[in-house]
């Protein structure tokens, strides 16, 4: 079922406005200047990793759906036991480390199943696994083209700043 499908019949509100525009949330509508380009922001939360790249991968120019011939996206499960699958989470990595099959703790045992062992796991926080790794958070700032980025980079150069924060 898609998305939008979903989130259109979702009448108690369990799918929220989040899952719209693929993933990237609802478009900011006035910044009241502070924003370029309205059409480029979005109120994008920080957990719709997942959903914005399967909706980015569905888009795909050769995407099929015959396996015997896909190379990245459906290869056979059998022939390498994984290692050539990936999995997206929207999650950090240790909420599918979970070691009890008590159902009150955080958490799912996903990734401590053999069949996970081989694949790479790509989510917003990694833990110490080799098969995982680290995708920074969604932003809210998703540019159509290389004009929009350049312009947001040119206005943040051009803004007089007494305080500059980091993050890591």
């Amino acid at each position: 079922m898609e998305w939008s499908t979903i989130v259109r019949s979702s009448a108690n509100g369990l799918i929220c406005a989040h899952s719209s525009n693929w993933g990237l949330g609802p478009q900011v509508k006035n910044s009241q200047g502070v924003l370029l380009l309205n059409s480029s922001w979005f109120s994008t939360n920080q957990f719709t990793l997942e959903l914005i790249f399967h909706e980015r991968m569905k888009q795909y120019r050769c995407l099929t759906n015959d396996s015997s011939i896909a190379s990245a996206i459906y290869p056979e499960w059998k022939r390498m036991l994984g290692r050539d699958h990936f999995f997206v989470a929207g999650k950090i990595a240790w909420d599918f480390h979970r070691q009890s099959d008590n159902r009150f703790y955080w958490g799912s045992k996903l990734n401590t199943f053999p069949e996970f062992m081989n694949m790479t796991m790509l989510t917003i926080e990694s833990s110490f696994r080799s098969n995982e790794f680290s995708i920074p958070y969604p932003s809210n700032f998703h540019p159509s083209s290389k004009g929009e980025v350049l312009e947001w980079q040119n206005k943040m150069r051009n803004r007089t700043r007494r305080h500059l924060f980091s993050f890591a």
